[in-house]
């Protein structure tokens, strides 16, 4: 499931992406003439909005990169560990290893 959540983020992501800088572009060429006066805010302004969500979302599936690296991390520790804990020797009575002492 975590991994279909990262491919909705990262498209949504390419998405928004793809419509700033098509915004950028055309606003800055062939639009520009006709943006005059509130028109003009007011493309920008959803520019400006739709970059801020390019962030959000990006932000968002860097927290979701993250807790499945943790969580892969965990999983290998306790794996790691586990082996270690299967091939202990196991401890013997310390009471017949002091008579050998000198």
């Amino acid at each position: 499931m975590a991994a279909s959540v990262q491919k909705q983020l990262r498209r949504c992501s390419l998405v928004l992406l793809a419509s700033v800088l098509a915004m950028l572009v055309s606003g800055l060429s062939f639009l520009k003439p006709h943006l005059v006066g509130w028109i003009f805010v007011v493309y920008w302004l959803v520019c400006l909005a739709l970059t801020c969500t390019v962030i959000i979302v990006t932000l968002l599936e860097l927290r979701a990169i993250r807790r499945n690296a943790q969580r892969a991390h965990l999983e290998l520790f306790l794996e790691s560990l586990g082996d270690i804990k299967s091939s202990e020797p196991k401890i013997t009575d310390n009471k017949n290893n002091d008579k050998n002492l000198p």
